[in-house]
């Protein structure tokens, strides 16, 4: 589930937002970034 909508479905139908959403999230977000970061020169 997509942050965002894991978002929206919390304040609007008050889905709960359980542990392993927020590390599933942190999970994917670091690996988005570390896929996409710049090479450091040197």
């Amino acid at each position: 589930m997509p942050p965002v909508v894991a978002v929206e479905a919390a304040i609007l139908f008050g889905e709960p937002v359980t542990l392993p959403m927020v590390t599933g999230t942190a999970i994917v977000v670091l690996g988005v970034y570390l896929v996409n970061r710049k090479a450091r020169a040197g």
